[in-house]
């Protein structure tokens, strides 16, 4: 081999090897910025998830109190009912001016 020939793979070899390097530093820098990226990204889905788990409260809240109205709409109801009867029983029959024999 030629003097000429050593020098051009050695060349060629040392350009390939420095696209590479090149190359995998771009990548590790990306690399770096994306899982900053996403660290961010999971922070925000952090305080969205806890939001989330608020409005569930809310509403567990709000399904607890809907459930008590029901019950005392259904207390009253009965009770409304029973005094509906109470009243009739009072009145008696109603009365009639013209008796037909």
């Amino acid at each position: 081999m030629t003097p000429d020939v050593i020098g051009t793979i050695i060349a060629l070899f040392g350009a390939v090897a420095t696209l590479f390097g090149g190359i995998f530093l771009l990548l590790q820098r990306m690399e770096t910025r994306l899982d900053r990226r996403f660290e961010l990204v999971d922070r925000r889905f952090d305080q969205i998830d806890r939001r989330f788990d608020q409005v569930d409260e809310r509403f567990d809240r709000i399904d607890q109190r809907i459930d008590k109205l029901e019950l005392d709409v259904r207390t009253l109801t009965v009770d409304v009912t029973g005094l509906q009867i109470s009243i009739a029983r009072l009145e008696g029959p109603p009365t009639t001016l013209l008796r037909a024999r």
